[in-house]
């Protein structure tokens, strides 16, 4: 059974026929640049008045929210 299998070789691996290593940078630079973003975004917005306690939370929290969204709907389409 185990001739059957291919077996995976990293030193022989061409990489993806559809997908170069530079766009893999490019898609995980653009990621964490737009992460960062909305980061500063939201500490710009700032909390509601009505939030006690931690602020990182509230922020933390948002900032999931937005990724779900953003997800959710780039999942949709």
């Amino acid at each position: 059974m185990e001739g059957s299998q291919a077996k995976f070789d990293p030193d022989r691996y061409q990489g993806s026929p559809n997908v170069s290593v530079t766009d893999g940078y490019l898609v995980a630079g653009l990621g964490a640049l737009s992460f960062l973003l909305v980061n500063f975004v939201v500490i710009a917005i700032g909390p509601s008045r009505h939030v006690k306690g931690d602020k990182w939370r509230w922020r933390n929290t948002l900032v999931s929210w937005i990724h779900a969204v953003c997800l959710g709907l780039w999942t949709l389409y």
